[in-house]
């Protein structure tokens, strides 16, 4: 399963651009997910409970299709794969999941949730896409998140983390693709956790 371009604008004019198009099985797209992080729990955790809200993420990311961006700086998408969510709740659910193995407070809960606690995370998906040097090589896949935590308790002392992960795809295919998007998701949320737990007492 190669990665490929399709010129778009041969039959569609008003498309600018291309989409690499992928190899598909039996007609159904690659679904790719963000699986959580199996951690040591932490010994004592705080009492009460952190919030985890649904992450913040331009058009270009809110959306199950799995961005890319072009050897010229454009972004573009895997024609043949999507995420099994939509990217932000695929995010949240996995941090929320590893969070709640990690037992950083002694309840993760998401912003849905009738009672929130006094910690309140906050994401901002900057970056979430494979990037290509060359087409025809295998891409770099790069997150770049920027994560707040608020106290209600103690509104003024808010944490910024800006968390950033890299990791390159063995191969220009689909599997080897996923493989990086978890790699670095998984750079990405122990980074997260490690911050946190220095902070949340």
């Amino acid at each position: 399963m190669r990665a490929r371009f399709v010129l778009f604008a041969l039959l569609l004019p008003w498309v600018a651009g291309c989409n690499f198009s992928l190899e598909r099985q039996g007609g159904e797209a690659f679904l790719m997910d963000l699986p959580p992080v199996a951690a040591a729990p932490r010994e004592r955790p705080p009492k009460g409970a952190l919030t985890v809200v649904l992450p913040s993420a331009d058009g270009t990311l809110d959306t199950r299709r799995v961005a890319l961006r072009r050897p010229d700086g454009a972004v573009d998408y895997y024609e043949g794969a999507r995420w099994a969510d939509f990217l932000p709740l695929q995010v949240r659910d996995g941090i929320v999941q590893t969070l709640a193995t990690r037992h950083i407070v002694q309840q993760v809960q998401t912003d849905d949730h009738s009672a929130p606690g006094p910690y309140r995370l906050q994401l901002a998906i900057d970056a979430f896409q494979a990037e290509y040097v060359q087409l025809g090589q295998a891409p770099v896949v790069r997150l770049h998140v920027l994560a707040t935590l608020s106290d209600a308790r103690r509104p003024s002392q808010v944490q910024n983390f800006d968390l950033t992960a890299t990791h390159p795809a063995q191969a220009d295919d689909l599997p080897a693709i996923q493989a990086a998007f978890r790699s670095a998701f998984e750079i990405l949320q122990r980074d997260l956790m490690e911050r946190l737990s220095g902070v949340v007492k």
